[in-house]
C-alpha cells in the first residue's frame, strides 16, 4: 500500500510558516487559571513547556501542509529541543507566543519559537496585534519604509526562547520523507536560516565530542583529579590539597567558600512512576511529548527544591532528546539526580552572585512483565538560587563524566549569556 506524498509546492516562504497564539493568563476563567497558575501565585513552567511544544508542532504542520485535503498528511515527530532559555522574569500575566519555521534539512526542521509580554491595552483584537509585532519583518520587505523604521524601533522584550528540531515520517512505512525547501527572502529571515545551519552543525559537533564517544580533553581530566584530590589527599599531603582547591577555584564556576555544604550525586535520586492513559495521546496516537516534558520539569523541581531547600527558579532546559515514542497504556519511570552545581554569574552585568543546580531527567517505559526497562527521552534542567547550594562531589567515573558533561553545558550557556549581552540583550529574534 502506498500514499500519495502531500506536496504539490516544493518551496515555502518563511512568513508563511510564522505563527502566532495569545497566552491572555489574565482573561482565563477560575478553572483554567489552576492550570497555568500554582498555589503560590507563580506561572507554572511545566504547563507552559507544554504549551511551547504543541505550539511548534503546530508551526512545523503548517510548513508542511500544501492546502489540499485530497493528499496524505506526514507524520512529524518531536526529534529534539536544542535549548530553552528564561531570559526575563516569568510572571503570571498576559504574554505572546511567536514562532517561526527558521530552517529546513532534508527530512527535518528547525521551529524557533519566543514568548513575548503582551499589552492587550495596545490592542483589542489579541491575535490581531500578536501576528502584527510577529510579521512586521514581512511587512516590511512589502510596504516600504515606514514598516522598516517600525520594525527598528523598540523590538519587543524575549522572556524566553526555544528551539526544536522534528523530523518527517511517511504514514504508513515510517520512512524519512523529504519536506518543502524553505525560501528566505528577507535579510532577516536570511539570518535566521544561516543562524539555523550554524546551529545544526553545532549540535553534531557536540555530538561527535560528546564524552560518549571521545576521552575528555586533558584540561577536563586535571579539573577531575584535581577534585579528587582536593577531597582524598592524604593527611600529609595537605599541601597538595590545597593546591589541588586553588586550581579547582580557578577552573569551577564560584567560590566554594559560597557552597552551602557538599552532596553525592548518588544521594540526590528521586524518581516517579506515571500509567500513560488515553487522554495523554497526540494526533498520531502516541503519548504528547509536551506532557512528558511537564513531567519531567515537575520531578527536577522537586529534587532541586530537596537537594537545596530552597525553591528553584527555572533557568534554561538543554538537550531533550526524543529518543523513541511512548505508547500509550504504558508504565513510565522518570528518574533525576543532580549532575552538576555552579556559583557563578552567567551574566557579567548581573548585580548579585548566583548559584545553579542542574539536574538529569531520564524518562523509560517498564515492562514488569519481562523485567525490561528502555530509555525514552533525556532531559537537564538548570536552576538558580539566591542561596548558596551545596557542591556536588562525584564519587565515580561514570559521575565525574556525567559532571562533565554539565560543566561543557553550564559553560555553553555562559557563552551564550555574553555574548547575548554584547548584542545589547534578550530582544526578540523575530523583528
Amino acid at each position: 500500500m502506498s500514499l500519495e506524498l502531500p506536496f504539490k509546492s516544493s518551496e515555502r516562504l518563511v512568513r508563511d510558516t510564522s505563527a502566532p497564539n495569545s497566552a491572555p493568563l489574565s482573561h482565563l476563567m477560575l478553572a483554567q487559571r489552576d492550570q497555568y497558575i500554582n498555589t503560590m501565585g507563580q506561572l507554572r513552567f511545566g504547563k507552559l513547556l507544554e504549551d511551547l511544544d504543541a505550539f511548534a508542532g503546530t508551526i512545523a504542520y503548517k510548513h508542511c501542509d500544501d492546502l489540499d485535503a485530497t493528499t496524505a498528511p506526514l507524520t512529524l515527530v518531536t526529534a529534539s529541543c536544542d535549548r530553552i532559555e528564561a531570559l526575563g522574569r516569568l510572571p503570571p500575566r498576559d504574554m505572546l507566543l511567536v514562532g517561526a519555521c527558521t530552517f529546513v534539512g532534508s527530512s527535518s526542521m528547525n521551529v524557533d519559537v519566543e514568548l513575548q509580554p503582551a499589552d492587550l491595552s495596545e490592542s483589542t483584537d489579541i491575535a490581531t496585534h500578536s501576528l502584527d509585532r510577529s510579521s512586521v519583518h514581512a511587512a516590511a520587505s512589502s510596504s516600504g519604509s515606514a514598516a522598516a523604521d517600525a520594525a527598528s524601533v523598540d523590538p519587543p522584550a524575549t522572556l524566553l526562547r526555544a528551539s526544536f528540531t522534528f523530523v518527517a515520517r511517511h504514514p504508513v512505512t515510517n520512512s524519512a520523507v523529504p519536506v518543502p525547501w524553505l525560501h528566505p527572502k528577507t535579510a532577516l529571515e536570511k539570518q535566521w536560516y544561516a543562524s539555523g545551519r550554524g546551529r545544526q552543525a553545532a549540535n553534531k559537533g557536540a555530538r561527535d565530542d560528546s564524552l560518549y564517544r571521545r576521552l575528555p580533553s586533558s584540561g577536563e581530566l586535571s579539573l577531575v583529579h584535581n577534585m579528587f584530590i582536593s577531597q582524598h589527599a592524604p593527611r600529609d599531603g595537605s599541601s597538595r590539597r590545597g593546591a589541588a582547591a586553588q586550581l579547582l577555584s580557578e577552573d569551577m564556576p564560584g567560590d566554594p567558600a559560597q557552597s552551602h555544604g557538599t552532596a553525592h550525586t548518588q544521594d540526590t535520586e528521586m524518581s516517579t512512576h506515571y500509567f500513560t492513559q488515553p487522554c495523554d495521546a497526540n494526533i498520531h496516537g502516541k503519548v504528547f511529548g509536551g506532557l512528558l516534558m511537564r513531567q519531567a520539569f515537575e520531578l527536577a523541581f522537586s529534587t532541586a527544591w530537596v537537594f537545596t531547600a530552597c525553591k528553584p527558579e527555572f533557568f534554561s532546559l538543554d538537550n531533550i532528546t526524543f529518543q523513541r515514542p511512548v505508547e500509550l497504556g504504558t508504565l513510565l519511570r522518570s528518574t533525576a539526580r543532580v549532575e552538576y552545581t555552579a556559583h557563578a554569574v552567567p551574566e557579567p552585568a548581573a548585580k548579585s552572585d548566583g548559584h545553579y543546580v542542574t539536574v538529569a531527567v531520564s524518562t523509560e517505559v517498564v515492562n514488569p512483565e519481562e523485567g525490561k526497562q528502555v530509555v525514552t527521552n533525556d532531559f537537564h534542567f538548570t536552576f538558580r538560587f539566591t542561596q548558596p547550594v551545596p557542591r556536588l562531589l562525584p564519587q565515580s567515573y561514570a559521575e565525574a563524566m556525567t559532571w562533565l558533561e554539565g560543566h561543557r553545558r553550564f559553560k555553553s550557556g555562559q557563552d551564550n549569556a555574553n555574548a547575548r549581552s554584547a548584542s545589547g540583550g534578550a530582544v526578540s529574534a523575530f523583528v
